[in-house]
């Protein structure tokens, strides 16, 4: 019966009426009265009109889900099942498969927030709070294991929130999401400091005043506010606060969210061009993104401020976490960070040799469509520094293996050079030195490496070879020989005087100040325990108490396994004793303070090698060679240099052949040359500066030398000597860069003699040297 009375009430056909406004002079109906119609009139008619709707249609099985229902299905469908599927889905994702209670809890309350109704103004409050404490509590649940990831979701729950225009069903809704969004905003701008620990950096301070101008000044404006909403009282009053304010001081928020911007702007360059120079391509694009972002921040309306600028915070994150990566490294891995760093470095490196080719082809093809004469003169130039290689370019190649890729601080570390000769020459006086251990840490918004200084070294097969830094001769190698080395690394070593300690690690050395590399520390308990590996080794890092009573000693030590010595007696001449209640027993972790931290080991090797270069030119007298041109016999070309290998190349330049001399005048002409000397491999050839290692150069000429006259020198100094250019290196040449020497020759064509090849030689002797770094993890923690 109650079936059959709900279907019949559903097909009567229900009367609606409603207003419309009419223009008087055109006749024009709106649905709301406008201040002047289309057509310039301003005089409008009220007509009540009535609305007859089409009787329900049957029910199908396919429009189920979107037909409107009796009120008792609705409550269900839109009310209770929404709940019930939040709950399932945060049990399955963050109870049974992630386990997580802040994510689980968040998801509670994200489903409480789906059963609530948004037209009832106090369930429509709960329901924006439940969302807004659903997002910080998950926001958290997640920071606590990424928190980069952890921003990430707050930009995506900020997002999520728009506002909209107060409407007269769902205002308390829509209130309460405008207030509660802002108050996000607030914490998205303030969240640069909990995620990248930058406090007490002005990088911080940047992003932070950007983040506030662009999140959290954002009030909602343009919207009106319906009379029937204005005068209730309770949280109503805020909401319509907001919005009254946000379209009162419009123009005033924008200035000042543009004043924030730009302040945050300044502060972030100045940081950044202090660390990289004001016209680094860091600096100029943090500058020109920051003004950007100021003027959009301006010019675009509050309600959409932060959806506008979440991009652009985007690529201003993006500029200075890659200015400073292990800055967001550190955030996105956390204690991962030290190994992903390196084995990112080892992929990179053979990488950024073809990365550097294609910069290099792609400013050659700039240069030659913006400056075709100095495109020419770039051609020219790498002529002249063109030789050939007669044999190996390769000379000593150096590799080393260590037995562990973690440094344990309870032994040494072992590792094996091995030293080979590629190349087609002698290398003489090789020496190998080992360098000090260095540690990554971090100095402000930056990672340094910093050297730790004492750290034992050794190479057994070499008695000398026994200390850091020490320049140890092995001798020389001959084409394909060999030689491997034992590398040791933080041996222990015997204190002079007897002590409590015994025996100290080869790695218990300072890192700042009295801070040693092998202090530890009780996670959860305290920050740290003086004394390095020993109070580890004892579980000595825990809590420190003074005790008299006995009772409480028998507590300690039965119930904590406390380490407890006698010290002086009391005042009153009771025994007192000083127990240590082990890190284990308080509940906490006993770790290294610089466990995980990444620790490289340089080794470097020299050794002194020699290459020669020679280069012939024909002379020719004038009428034989117009003779020759004319018959086809002879055309110009430049003759190339050949060297003898290794990975220094020698070139000679002498322009074009044949070389004319005139023999009606004189038999001489001046031809002009250039030596250069390229390091063609991943060294450093060493010169004078800094180094007693000298490079010598020597450019011998043909005997029918005159006069010669040295133009031009870069990184030479030289000397004339009979027929032969003396050179030395002024400076070390780091891979790919060159020393170049002109100098004009008077060569003479002799009597009776109609052409002649001429020789031009060097021979260079220098000393070259290669480094090999391995990366290493400090041990997490010690063994006990």
């Amino acid at each position: 019966m109650v079936s059959f009375l709900r279907r019949k009430k559903n097909e009567e056909i229900r009367e609606i009426k409603r207003v419309v406004y009419k223009c008087t002079k055109c006749g024009k109906e709106y649905d709301t009265r406008p201040t002047q119609c289309k057509c310039g009139y301003e005089i409008f008619e009220e007509i009540e009109k009535e609305i007859e709707t089409e009787p329900s249609k049957p029910r199908r099985v396919w429009n189920w889900l979107t037909e409107k229902r009796p009120s008792a299905e609705s409550f269900y469908f839109i009310h209770v099942f929404p709940l019930l599927i939040g709950i399932v889905a945060s049990i399955i994702l963050f109870w049974v498969i992630f386990p997580n209670p802040f994510l689980f809890i968040g998801g509670l309350f994200f489903s409480i927030s789906a059963a609530l109704p948004k037209d009832k103004e106090h369930f429509a409050i709960a329901k924006a709070i439940f969302i807004f404490v659903s997002v910080l509590i998950s926001w958290w649940g997640i920071q606590a294991f990424n928190k980069f990831v952890a921003l990430l979701f707050l930009f995506f729950g900020y997002a999520s929130l728009s506002f909209r225009p107060l409407s007269e069903e769902s205002y308390a809704y829509e209130g309460a999401i405008a207030l509660l969004k802002i108050i996000l905003g607030g914490l998205i701008a303030f969240s640069p400091f909990l995620v990248f620990g930058l406090a007490t950096d002005f990088l911080g301070w940047s992003l932070f005043l950007i983040g506030l101008g662009f999140f959290f000044l954002s009030f909602p404006e343009h919207h009106e506010i319906p009379a029937v909403i204005r005068g209730k009282g309770g949280l109503v009053t805020v909401f319509t606060y907001v919005y009254e304010k946000g379209k009162e001081h419009a123009n005033s928020l924008g200035a000042f969210s543009f004043l924030l911007i730009l302040a945050g702007t300044i502060v972030g360059g100045a940081t950044i061009a202090q660390d990289f120079g004001l016209w680094a391509f860091r600096t100029i694009l943090f500058g020109i993104l920051g003004f950007t972002s100021a003027f959009v921040a301006f010019s675009t309306p509050g309600q959409h401020r932060g959806e506008v600028g979440f991009p652009l915070y985007l690529l201003l994150l993006f500029t200075v976490t890659t200015a400073y990566p292990d800055v967001l490294g550190q955030a996105v891995f956390g204690p991962w960070w030290p190994q992903i760093s390196a084995t990112i470095e080892s992929v990179a490196q053979p990488l950024s040799t073809s990365f550097a080719q294609l910069r290099q082809g792609m400013s050659d093809m700039w240069l030659m469509f913006t400056c075709p004469s100095c495109y020419y003169e770039k051609m020219m130039e790498q002529q002249r520094h063109a030789s050939q290689a007669v044999s190996s370019i390769y000379s000593i190649e150096g590799s080393i293996s260590f037995l562990s890729t973690q440094i344990n601080p309870e032994e040494p570390l072992t590792g094996f050079l091995t030293l080979s000769n590629q190349g087609d020459f002698e290398a003489e006086d090789i020496q190998v030195i080992l360098h000090s251990p260095e540690i990554y840490i971090k100095k402000g918004k930056k990672y340094v490496w910093k050297p730790l200084s004492g750290v034992g070294a050794s190479i057994p097969e070499y008695p000398d070879c026994n200390e850091v830094g020490k320049e140890c001769s092995i001798g020389s190698l001959y084409p394909d020989e060999k030689r491997m080395l034992t590398v040791i690394y933080g041996q222990e070593k015997k204190q002079e005087e007897e002590s409590e300690k015994g025996e100290k690690s080869g790695w218990e050395v300072p890192v700042e100040g009295t801070d040693l590399l092998t202090e530890c520390k009780c996670k959860g308990v305290n920050e740290g325990c003086g004394d390095g590996l020993a109070n580890c080794r004892a579980d000595k890092c825990g809590e420190e108490k003074t005790v008299t009573d006995p009772d409480e000693l028998e507590e300690l030590i039965s119930k904590y396994s406390a380490l407890c010595t006698p010290v002086e007696n009391g005042e009153n001449g009771e025994k007192t004793y000083k127990c240590v209640i082990s890190c284990s027993a308080k509940g906490g972790s006993l770790i290294f303070k610089y466990g995980g931290s990444k620790i490289r080991i340089p080794i470097e090797y020299r050794f002194k090698y020699s290459t020669n270069a020679s280069l012939q030119i024909l002379g020719m007298e004038k009428n034989l060679y117009q003779r020759l041109f004319k018959e086809g016999k002879i055309t110009q070309r430049t003759p190339i240099s050949k060297y003898s290998g290794g990975p220094v190349k020698a070139s000679i330049w002498a322009g074009v052949e044949p070389i004319v001399f005139d023999s009606e005048t004189s038999r001489i002409r001046t031809v002009v040359m250039q030596f250069t000397m390229t390091n063609e491999g991943t060294g450093i050839v060493y010169g004078e500066e800094g180094e007693n290692l000298p490079t010598k150069i020597t450019v011998t000429l043909p005997k029918e030398t005159g006069e010669i006259k040295i133009y031009q020198e870069l990184f030479l100094n030289c000397e004339k000597e009979d027929e032969k250019i003396i050179c030395k290196l002024t400076r070390n040449l780091l891979p790919q860069q060159y020393a170049k020497v002109s100098f004009g020759v008077d060569l003479s064509l002799p009597k009776n003699i109609e052409q002649k090849t001429f020789t031009i030689t060097a021979n260079v002797d220098y000393t070259y040297g290669r480094n090999i770094t391995r990366t290493f993890t400090f041990a997490y923690a010690p063994v006990t």
